[in-house]
Order: structure tokens, then C-alpha cells, then sequence
């Protein structure tokens, strides 16, 4: 009698841990809202702020697994779709998508026609905005921002006060920190890390394990092949 009490007690704790840990916005009070198409909106807590008719449907869309947490706000013509997350202080607007598990929080901002999807975290006060990019596990806060048409992948991080511009690409698990900025048609992969000062920009291709830092500037050719 005192196992099976003991195994019942262990099962209800069990379910009930499992309960909470998947409960939307670590469990806070909220809704799921509505999509001006009807269809079901994601959780949006109580604390969070979103944008809605006045029919009170969500003027974004947000996909029914999504989560709008925390103090975060949600605006504009803004898509948040499958199981992406926004929370903390996050503000999400303009055309902006965060989609597929990325998560954007702290004071980051995301606008205009930015994509963040495939597991991409953006954080601390970084902005991302104009068509940028993020994908595939890549992260980028502190103060970094990337805007333009660059792109960042393959669980890159850019950080510090880091600014990716222009038609730059990076991608490979780069490290692209300090007062960086990329720019132009410049490519970084493969493991290599600018930091300090740097200034990449023109043509230019960074590849390998190469490590650029210091006030280095590099308009064009290839390095670290």
C-alpha cells in the first residue's frame, strides 16, 4: 500500500512538473489570442503588450505555438510563427518575422523586414532590422546590430558593439565581437574571429581559423585559406 501510494505521488508530481515546464511563459497569466483571419493566436501573457483591431484581434500574426512573454511588445504588420519566443523587454514591429524556435529577448529590438528563424537568439540591447537575416542557431547581443541585407548563420555569434551592414555574410560558427563592422560584400567563415577595431568591407573573404583583430582594415582579397 505504501509503494503504490508512493509510486501515485511520485506519477502526479511528475505529471504535474511536466505540466508547468511546458506551460507557456514559464507559466504566467495570460490568453491565447486571436488572428484577424479567425484563426487561433499564440500565448500572450498579461504583462506583454500587443496591438489589436478593434475587434481585439491581433493586428500581427502570431502562430498558434508562439509566445509573446514578460513585458515584451508585438506591433506593427510583425509575423511571430511555430514556436518562436519573445520576452523580457523584447520589441518586435514593422514587418518583421521571428519564426521556427528563435527566441528574442532582454532589450533587443527586431524591425523592418528582419527574418529570425531556425533556433537564432537575439539579445541583451542588439538590433536587427532593415532584411536582415539570422538563422540556423546564430546569436547576436550586447550592442551588436545587423541591418541591410546581411546575413548570419551556422551558430555565428556577433557581439560587443559588432555592426554587420551592407550585403555581408557570415556564417561557419564565427566570432565577430569589440567595434567590428562588416560591411559591403564581405564574407566570414569557417571558425575565423575578428574582434577590436577591425573594419572588413569590399570583397573581401575571411575563412579558416584566422583571427583578425587589433584596428586592422581589409577592403579586398582573401584570408585565412
Amino acid at each position: 500500500m505504501i509503494l503504490s501510494s508512493f509510486i501515485l505521488n511520485l506519477i502526479c508530481v511528475s505529471f504535474l512538473s511536466s505540466l508547468y515546464a511546458v506551460a507557456p511563459c514559464n507559466g504566467a497569466a495570460g490568453l491565447y489570442t486571436v488572428n484577424q483571419d479567425a484563426s487561433r493566436g499564440g500565448f500572450v501573457a498579461e504583462t506583454a503588450y500587443v496591438e489589436k483591431d478593434a475587434a481585439g484581434k491581433n493586428v500581427y500574426f502570431i502562430g498558434k505555438q508562439a509566445q509573446i512573454c514578460d513585458s515584451s511588445a508585438v506591433y506593427g504588420n510583425a509575423r511571430v510563427i511555430d514556436k518562436a519566443i519573445i520576452s523580457r523587454h523584447a520589441h518586435i514591429y514593422g514587418n518583421a518575422q521571428v519564426s521556427k524556435r528563435a527566441q528574442v529577448y532582454g532589450f533587443a529590438s527586431v524591425f523592418g523586414d528582419a527574418r529570425i528563424t531556425d533556433y537564432a537568439w537575439i539579445y541583451g540591447s542588439a538590433r536587427i532590422y532593415g532584411n536582415a537575416y539570422i538563422s540556423s542557431g546564430a546569436e547576436v547581443y550586447e550592442n551588436a546590430s545587423v541591418s541591410d541585407n546581411a546575413i548570419i548563420s551556422s551558430r555565428s555569434r556577433v557581439f560587443g558593439n559588432a555592426w554587420i551592414i551592407g550585403n555581408a555574410k557570415l556564417e561557419g560558427q564565427i566570432h565577430v565581437f569589440g567595434n567590428v563592422g562588416v560591411y559591403g560584400n564581405a564574407q566570414i567563415f569557417g571558425g575565423a574571429q575578428v574582434f577590436g577595431d577591425a573594419q572588413i568591407s569590399g570583397n573581401t573573404e575571411v575563412g579558416g581559423r584566422i583571427r583578425i583583430s587589433e584596428n586592422a582594415i581589409i577592403s579586398q582579397g582573401k584570408y585565412g585559406f
